[in-house]
């Protein structure tokens, strides 16, 4: 303290015959704006260009230059859009549910088959007339036929797109109540490969399927809710000893009264159950635990949900974020049926949706095109 009373003495004794101090008398503070403007334009770029987009959202509150920047290297996720299919006709409708604009294609491969599954740009198909499976790209029309089942299932789907190493085409049949055949193929194969399992109690699997890949492992659902759980690697098959979410336990007899939607994001999956006129029930798998963990919040996440396959979205945009967008679109056309967790309420605001009563093989979430040069 005395050293500090002597320093302001000699302050004082020096600056006398001054009315006050002058401002270089004190250490200076870095000048921030200063050092900002000292980064490399390339550098900011290259540290800017790595965030993700809430990141990039606040680094560009930092100052005007850094504001530029992020704008130049923000990039925000494609949603996806919804592929309408009637399989009679060739015309095949691609709706933008952001821009609520239609888009049609004409696909010459997808006439007289029922749309299964989607999954990085591709289309699993499956034929009534020939019992068989095809996966198909809508952007390329490209096709890959897939060789004749032993139990011919439209319970289908598949890890990644067919020139993927990591390809694996699954199909499941319930033989009989606690018997389902599992079936297997892997691009470059001659035949699938065909597993039977028996399980302790019934698995019913639901009608549409709702199948997700996730860790190596494909997970499906029973219409009562169990979790199964298919290995590809080592041919095994259990079901998961999850418990039920309560929403089911509280209503088991309503099978035919709740809409299931199943999506996988960096390892986690997550659950839907929509009641008619009721906020959807969202969970999310525990597997330490066993069990369902209902969440009233996704962390910024977006899930595009359909009864055949759902997506789940990062670094939306605005209202998009933290939301549901279901594959159903209302006011002919025009408006998409969202539900936001934030807000807990449906848009366009209502009391509530009857989902149970869309068509499943009606229409299915799909990336959106890169090119649009083919549409009409």
């Amino acid at each position: 303290m005395d050293e500090l009373y002597s320093s302001i003495g000699r302050i004082s004794g020096k600056r006398s015959n001054e009315s006050s101090l002058r401002i270089n008398d004190f250490p200076r503070r870095p000048n921030k704006k200063a050092e900002e403007s000292d980064i490399p334009v390339e550098l900011l770029e290259n540290i800017l260009r790595r965030l993700s987009l809430v990141d990039n959202l606040r680094a560009s509150g930092v100052c005007h230059r850094w504001m530029a920047v992020a704008k130049s290297v923000r990039v925000s996720n494609k949603h996806p859009w919804i592929m309408y299919h009637s399989w009679r006709y060739k015309t095949n409708e691609f709706y933008n549910p952001v821009q609520r604009k239609s888009h049609y294609l004409r696909l010459s491969g997808i006439k007289y088959r029922l749309v299964c599954y989607c999954n990085d740009s591709w289309l699993l198909l499956y034929s009534h007339v020939g019992l068989l499976l095809t996966l198909y790209s809508p952007y390329t029309q490209k096709a890959v036929e897939l060789p004749q089942m032993d139990f011919p299932s439209k319970l289908a789907a598949f890890s990644a797109a067919p020139n993927a190493p990591s390809c694996i085409v699954i199909a499941l049949m319930q033989l009989q109540p606690h018997v389902i055949a599992i079936s297997t193929y892997r691009p470059g194969d001659d035949t699938w490969t065909v597993n039977h399992f028996e399980n302790p109690e019934p698995f019913v699997s639901s009608n549409p399927n709702q199948w997700t890949f996730c860790n190596g492992h494909f997970y499906c659902l029973s219409q009562s809710g169990q979790l199964g759980c298919y290995d590809p690697d080592n041919s095994a098959w259990s079901v998961v000893p999850v418990e039920q979410p309560e929403c089911i336990r509280a209503n088991p007899l309503d099978i035919g009264e709740r809409a299931m939607y199943m999506a996988e994001h960096a390892g986690d999956i997550y659950l839907i159950y929509a009641y008619p006129f009721l906020n959807p029930f969202v969970h999310k798998l525990d597997s330490a635990a066993n069990q369902w963990v209902e969440i009233e919040d996704l962390g910024g996440l977006t899930i595009f949900a359909n009864y055949m396959s759902s997506f789940v979205r990062t670094d939306m945009i605005g209202i998009m974020r933290n939301s549901i967008y279901f594959s159903k679109v209302i006011f002919y056309g025009k408006r998409p049926v969202v539900y936001s967790l934030r807000q807990k309420r449906f848009f366009p605001r209502q009391e509530g949706y009857n989902l149970c009563n869309e068509e499943p093989y009606e229409n299915i979430w799909i990336d959106a095109p890169d090119d649009l040069s083919e549409f009409f």
